[in-house]
């Protein structure tokens, strides 16, 4: 089966869950601190991941896990923002630029490769 009842309302949900967590992460950041805020984001996105094994179901076609995989996108998009965030700091500037462009592919092939990986 699926674990989102329907792939339409999914992709919406989960494009505004990634909108919220990349507006609301800045605030957070400057709030909290950098490795608090990551830590935090981490350690919610490990919590939705195994929530997501329980299979209780809440309205309709709607189940815990799918909810949770929902709201493990929305953590998971948030540390991603704060490790696009830092990795700056991270390499010297002469090589800052293939640092960025390095995060971005492995982001764009892990965005490609993971939903497949995942419905297989």
């Amino acid at each position: 089966g699926s674990i989102i009842p329907d792939p339409y309302l999914g992709y919406i949900t989960a494009m505004i869950g990634e909108i919220t967590a990349y507006t609301l992460f800045i605030p957070v950041v400057s709030k909290l601190g950098r490795r608090f805020s990551m830590v935090t984001m981490f350690i919610l996105a490990a919590i939705a991941v195994f929530t997501a094994l329980c299979q209780t179901t809440v309205s309709g076609d709607w189940t815990v896990g799918s909810i949770s995989c929902l709201l493990g996108i929305v953590f998971v998009s948030a540390a991603f923002s704060g490790v696009y965030l830092w990795s700056s700091e991270l390499a010297p500037s002469s090589h800052r630029g293939l640092v960025f462009s390095m995060c971005s592919v492995i982001s764009r092939v892990g965005g490609f490769f993971g939903p497949m990986m995942f419905n297989a």
